[in-house]
């Protein structure tokens, strides 16, 4: 490396910037920071908002870069970093390359064509005048290494909706996204978060896009990896963020009302159980026993007696462990049930009204908007209807004619979506679908948990039944 002392000095007189980098890199080897300003020297590869990915484009191709208002939005990096103007421009020396760079990142003030031009004849004067015709030609460069992320970090549903919303509060607010999940990571209230936003640091560094990211990082939700894509190609980055977070906060709230209506029927239910099959053996195990010398005992009163046994518990357990197994056929039938199968056809069409509608505002393609709203669902049936779904939007049917083959959506989206489609508005009539089916959610959730509670109480009558008697039949037996 043959670089003169003053070149930085020389390099900061010659355009005006806001920040300032000299780098160097040998072959084979990582970026070294020779000379910063307006940076921390120290931080420039960890948390400072620069594009890596351009960088490495600049060393191996040899071609300087220079944007004057951001216009050139090729490298995502760039885009998330902040950056307004920019200009990169190689050195070649023998051994590396070396790379002056400066930016503006706070002011709009552009780097102008002079400024470009200033910096690269610097570098003309520096770098080789004629090629060595001689020397062999370099080799190929070797592949890229792939990147090692270790194993994908499991995000719950709150978790993403905050880190969705955040993500979109700094894009609105124009903070840097790197910045931002630096920031993020310093702060976070649960390891795995942490180590999820430090990753996805290190790959938004490397040049690394948004949604990709979030696919290979973390266990997401099946919509946000696609319209983080749609948003990286159409720059509604913001919106789409922020309508994501939106989108995963109701969804969650949806699971804990279900979850929550089912806490105090579940309860009583275990508690009861455990009480009429656990005491009553145990209780009433001797004062059984001396009824058994007289006689056979009555089968009810056998059953109870059994209940304490090791073989009743393996019976139960097996009997458990088949019931998980074929939860979905039992699934399948319970669905059909009158309150529940509306509960169900309700949720159903929440979440597909509203993934359809955020992708259609993101300029996701249709077909791929249906795929992804019908594995966000979550129902298998639906998501067993998707070969005849895209073949019948191949064939030229409307969207309402597809998604009516939809198993468990009602005939009331459809026509409202025919409507919608009439007037060209089919993104702000599936979102008024959205909210009359949430409207209907809540109530036939209402409805089945006052259902449920009866029930219980019916199916806790009818143990303690059998249990009075069973106790009671050797007794009148005994004196008949």
């Amino acid at each position: 490396m043959k670089l003169p002392p003053d070149l930085f000095q020389r390099f900061c007189a010659c355009v005006q910037a806001e920040r300032y980098l000299l780098l160097w890199r040998a072959k084979g080897q990582e970026f070294q920071v020779l000379e910063a300003r307006g940076l921390d020297k120290e931080r420039v590869f960890t948390s400072e908002p620069v594009s890596v990915g351009l960088f490495q484009e600049v060393a191996e191709s040899g071609k300087a870069r220079w944007s004057e208002k951001m216009q050139d939005s090729s490298s995502t990096s760039l885009v998330l970093s902040g950056i307004k103007s920019y200009l990169c421009v190689p050195i070649r020396q023998e051994g590396g390359v070396a790379l002056l760079y400066a930016d503006y990142i706070r002011s709009l003030r552009g780097l102008s064509y002079t400024d470009f031009m200033n910096v690269h004849n610097l570098a003309q004067q520096l770098g080789p005048r004629t090629p060595q015709k001689s020397a062999a030609p370099p080799p190929p460069p070797p592949p890229p290494k792939a990147e090692k992320t270790g194993p994908i970090i499991p995000l719950s549903i709150p978790e993403q909706a905050n880190l969705l919303r955040s993500l979109a509060t700094f894009a609105q607010a124009g903070i840097p996204i790197l910045h931002g999940l630096h920031g993020l990571a310093e702060h976070a209230e649960t390891e795995k978060l942490r180590l999820f936003c430090e990753r996805y640091h290190s790959h938004l560094l490397r040049g690394g896009q948004l949604s990709a990211g979030a696919r290979q990082l973390g266990r997401f939700d099946p919509l946000v990896a696609p319209l983080m894509g749609a948003a990286e190609q159409t720059g509604k980055l913001s919106y789409v963020l922020q309508m994501l977070a939106q989108h995963l906060e109701e969804k969650h709230r949806r699971i804990l009302q279900l979850r929550g209506s089912l806490v105090y029927p579940a309860a009583v239910l275990a508690c009861g159980l455990t009480l009429a099959l656990g005491l009553p053996p145990l209780v009433l195990k001797e004062h059984l026993k001396a009824y058994a010398q007289n006689g056979p005992l009555p089968w009810p009163t056998q059953v109870l007696v059994g209940l304490g046994s090791p073989a009743f518990w393996v019976v139960a357990v097996v009997l458990l462990l088949l019931a998980w197994r074929l939860r979905g056929l039992a699934y399948r039938h319970l669905r059909r049930l009158p309150g529940l199968k509306r509960l169900l056809s309700a949720n159903l069409e929440v979440t597909l009204a509203t993934t359809l509608a955020l992708q259609l505002d993101a300029g996701v393609p249709l077909l791929k908007a249906i795929q992804v709203a019908l594995e966000a669902c979550g129902e298998p049936e639906a998501a067993a209807a998707l070969p005849q779904v895209e073949g019948s939007l191949r064939q030229g049917d409307s969207l309402s004619q597809a998604i009516s083959l939809i198993p468990g959506v009602r005939p009331q989206l459809t026509v409202l979506l025919v409507a919608g489609e009439e007037a060209g508005k089919v993104s702000d009539c599936l979102r008024w679908t959205a909210r009359l089916s949430k409207l209907e959610f809540e109530q036939s959730l209402e409805v089945a948990q006052r259902l449920l509670e009866p029930f219980i109480l019916l199916l806790l009558g009818l143990i303690v039944g059998f249990i009075a008697v069973a106790s009671l039949l050797p007794t009148l037996k005994l004196l008949s």
